[in-house]
């Protein structure tokens, strides 16, 4: 039986297209997505915890549906801001209508839903703030901010010397 050239190297990259090597499906399974805008979830994607979060209050005091959730992703610090389902009985899911990747360094914390915008509470702002408290609750000092956006599902940044944030629970 006589092979040509051509019909062997068909053969050979079927065999290789074809072969059980599992370590590419399992690198495909595993990669980080660029965005998780759109991602419905209830429970967490996999590679996901929840580090704090925070429903927003409307101005009438209600809640709305929107969380703003501080996660920690494969791709780091997070920002969610998340629209919450109406609830089955059984589960409360939610959609990643925005998201901020924030690099959190030493030395700072990540303050949600304390924060005071022209002196007045806002909920749905969060900032950066350096990592100690005064006697009075409140942060010396802010150094970035950003509004939840949920009408544009984005989030917007806020002149931090207008903020003013202070422990959730003071001491």
């Amino acid at each position: 039986m006589r092979v040509n050239r051509r019909n062997l190297c068909i053969a050979l990259l079927a065999v290789a297209a074809c072969s059980g090597d599992s370590s590419r499906g399992a690198d495909a399974a595993k990669a980080i997505p660029k965005t998780y805008v759109g991602y419905g979830y209830d429970p967490l994607p996999p590679g996901v915890s929840v580090q704090g979060a925070s429903e927003i209050v409307g101005p009438d005091g209600r809640p709305t549906h929107f969380v703003l959730s501080h996660v920690l992703t494969p791709l780091g610090n997070t920002m969610w801001l998340d629209s919450v389902l109406p609830n089955d009985g059984m589960q409360r899911r939610r959609i990643v209508r925005a998201e901020l990747v924030i690099v959190i360094p030493s030395l700072t914390r990540l303050v949600i839903s304390t924060c005071d915008v022209s002196g007045k509470l806002d909920p749905a702002v969060v900032a950066l703030v350096r990592d100690s408290a005064g006697p009075d609750g409140k942060y010396g000092k802010v150094f970035n901010a950003w509004r939840a956006n949920p009408a544009r599902a984005k989030f917007d940044t806020v002149p931090p010397n207008s903020v003013v944030c202070e422990e959730a629970n003071p001491r």
